[in-house]
């Protein structure tokens, strides 16, 4: 295709290993010929890798619309997303959808509703945090977990707690937050009717802010006391599918160069059983990857490419086989069939349905 560009018998084409087109020194332009063609197909051995995909999104210019991209990552580039960028322990991001729904987002792909609640917010994010915006496809890939609010306790906030062992008075009363050795770190831990029960530090945070606790004067501040004091009981909010750690937002919807406003959703694995995903997040000032000239939305490691399979629900061995390859495009690929009558060639089955979904697939390769 480069030759139909040059005069002819002009231009003179030089031999380069691919290795030194594939190392990432050299930014990738767009690709010239034959539109949407390949321009080389990936090593079998590599496509056949399982590959770190991620999906990111920022805010574009002016912080309006929002830029897309997706990133499928070989195994010598998945350092991009397991660098400092990659959230851990309590980090969050702090997001929100076309309908306003606001959500935190933990470590480990796991999105949590959170109500509008000036005191709930204050609570889980700084004072003055906005939340930034991102795509309802974007949070579809995300885990879902729990919506947040205050805890609601059993008994009444003050009341004796008659918990037995050494608590004092002033302690011994239901709804007080306390603090004790246990093993090698602080256990906090939330007085109930009879019992002291063990809490995360999540929910903790959220106790010593709510309005139903505020007449036991803690000031946010968790009471110490020693592990003799009291037997822990069971554990309380554990059936609450909640974050563990105590969050802490770190991205942020600002335009202005170096803000932390890429929000990243990757894929680390999939289990080939029954289709569970294994996911992490990463925050960064930019994509995780310079995104090719001629493209605006998809990165692949140089030189590398995947074959996958497109499948809904737990079923991972039905569904529409593609091929990426590192121009980012996908192009859908027409699979080996045993029987003359199965002409669908995509899938297991060769219905109309199925076969008008393949053409329409194919048709949107470029995408």
């Amino acid at each position: 295709s480069a030759k139909l560009l040059l005069a002819q018998d002009k231009g003179k084409v030089v031999n380069v290993d691919e290795s030194v087109l594939d190392n990432g020194t050299i930014p990738h332009g767009a690709t010239l010929g034959i539109p949407y063609a390949p321009d080389r197909l990936p090593d079998p051995k590599d496509a056949g890798a399982a590959k770190r995909w991620a999906v990111c999104e920022r805010p574009g210019e002016g912080g309006r619309a929002i830029q897309k991209a997706a990133f499928v990552l070989a195994e010598r580039e998945e350092k991009r997303t397991d660098d400092k960028s990659r959230l851990r322990g309590g980090e969050m991001m702090y997001v929100q959808g076309p309908d306003r729904t606001r959500y935190l987002v933990d470590a480990t792909g796991k999105a949590y509703p959170v109500p509008d609640d000036e005191l709930l917010l204050r609570t889980l994010v700084d004072q003055n945090s906005e939340p930034q915006r991102v795509s309802t496809a974007w949070l579809a890939t995300l885990h879902k977990g729990d919506r947040i609010d205050f805890p609601a306790l059993d008994g009444v906030p003050g009341a004796p707690a008659n918990v037995p062992g050494t608590l004092d008075d002033d302690t011994n009363k239901v709804g007080m937050v306390l603090a004790a050795t246990a093993g090698t770190r602080t256990q906090q831990y939330v007085v109930l009717p009879g019992r002291v029960a063990p809490v995360s530090d999540f929910i903790a945070k959220l106790l010593l802010s709510s309005r139903d606790l505020d007449k036991l004067g803690q000031a946010g501040r968790e009471k110490p006391v020693g592990a003799s004091a009291f037997s822990p009981g069971r554990a309380f909010g554990a059936e609450l599918d909640w974050p563990v750690h105590e969050a802490k937002a770190v991205n942020s919807p600002d335009v202005t160069k170096g803000s932390r406003n890429t929000v990243c959703n990757v894929l680390r694995d999939v289990d080939a059983d029954n289709g569970a995903t294994t996911l992490s997040t990463w925050v960064g000032t930019s994509f995780p990857a310079t995104l090719p000239t001629g493209s605006s939305s998809a990165y692949v490691t140089p030189g590398s490419g995947e074959f996958f399979r497109q499948f809904q629900g737990s079923k991972t061995d039905v569904g529409f086989l593609f091929l990426v390859t590192d121009t980012g495009l996908r192009y859908a690929m027409q699979s080996n069939s045993d029987s003359g009558q199965d002409e669908s060639g995509i899938g297991a089955s060769g219905s109309k349905k199925e076969r008008e979904a393949r053409q329409q697939e194919a048709q949107q390769a470029q995408n």
